[in-house]
């Protein structure tokens, strides 16, 4: 039987595919320890920055309580001062009112140094002195 026949000499061979592109097998792993390594970090940086979020809402939360409080002992000081203001016009009022029902000067300065004393809260000495000249 006769030779099979050969291609034509003119024809080039097919070409060979390329090389697929794939890194030696340790450098796979290498970079899978990079990543890895890499994926820790970001998520030990997101953790520490959650936690700070978490720290600054409470310390916001700690200082919006203490404006509150701040607020309301100013409220309740600011009552006070308006009875306190009240009480005292009223003891001026009366104290007025005693002190134009005497006549005698003397004893009427004396009354009204006591009255105001009083209104005050001072207190007030009396001192008896003989002063021979």
């Amino acid at each position: 039987s006769p030779p099979p026949p050969s291609p034509p000499p003119s024809s080039p061979p097919p070409p060979l595919p390329p090389p697929s592109p794939s890194p030696p097998p340790s450098s796979d792993t290498a970079g899978a320890a990079v990543a890895k390594l890499l994926q820790d970090a970001a998520n030990a940086k997101n953790e520490e920055a959650d936690m700070k979020k978490q720290e600054a809402s409470e310390k916001r939360a700690a200082a919006d309580q203490k404006q509150k409080e701040a607020i309301d002992k100013r409220a309740a000081a600011d009552t006070k001062q308006q009875e306190a203001d009240v009480k005292q016009a009223k003891a001026q009022k009366t104290r007025d009112s005693m002190l134009g029902s005497i006549t005698d000067m003397k004893k009427k300065k004396k009354a009204r140094l006591l009255a105001d004393a009083a209104i005050n809260g001072g207190n007030v000495t009396k001192v008896k002195a003989n002063i021979t000249a």
